[in-house]
């Protein structure tokens, strides 16, 4: 019988960084009736290239075999803090990635930091070169469960430029889909799984929250 893994961070009026409204009113009509305000990129969601790209794929656009597929699960949580992710790394770790998977990189961040701030301040991150090798390998999308770009941890100290985001620089303009701040990814035992995150059909945005789920069989 597969197995089904929950890979997505539940959206709550207590996130630490998100801000998420949630309006709950009892109409005659009916017993509830609920209003979410929040970001796009609220917990694990999906990136279009519109996010990084002028002119390019709204979510809406996304064909859904792009959200679905085989996927490789990259084993790097002997990854400590702020330590970079190299091609090294996924050399060694990254053997069984195959053309049009979708790549999830596991570093068990958020059972470590999952709640405080050092969650974003102190994780390992992505390389520009890692990225590069990664995009060399062209997968469908790639999947984190730490904060992939070294400058988010700066964005509380002021808006960093566009240009320093290299990980959403190398990906989204390739038509590399960016999945983010996946967990659990440790319940995965083998390295190659069936994986699905289908994002909302919001027309002309450029993100969506996402319900990740990996398939074991």
């Amino acid at each position: 019988m597969a197995k089904i893994i929950d890979l997505s961070i539940q959206i709550s009026e207590d996130l630490p960084r998100w801000k998420v409204e949630v309006d709950k009113e009892f109409p005659r009509f009916c017993h509830q009736l609920t209003t979410v305000t929040m970001s796009v990129h609220t917990t694990t969601h999906m990136d279009s290239p519109l996010h990084y790209v002028e002119g390019g794929k709204a979510i809406d656009e996304i064909p859904l075999e792009m959200t679905m597929g085989e996927a490789s699960v990259v084993n790097l949580s002997y990854k400590g803090e702020n330590e970079a992710i190299t091609p090294d790394d996924l050399e060694k770790n990254g053997g069984h990635i195959q053309e049009g998977d979708f790549v999830l990189l596991r570093t068990d961040w958020p059972d470590r930091m999952w709640g405080d701030m050092d969650f974003w301040k102190k994780a390992p991150y992505l390389t520009e070169e890692g990225a590069t090798w990664l995009a060399e390998k062209k997968p469908k999308a790639v999947g984190y469960d730490f904060p992939q770009d070294y400058v988010i941890r700066l964005i509380e100290d002021g808006q960093p430029a566009k240009s320093e985001f290299v990980v959403h620089n190398v990906f989204l303009p390739k038509g590399i889909l960016n999945i983010e701040y996946l967990a659990n990814l440790k319940s995965i035992k083998r390295k190659r799984v069936r994986f699905m995150a289908i994002p909302l059909k919001l027309k002309g945005v450029e993100g969506s929250p996402v319900r990740a789920i990996a398939i074991e069989e």
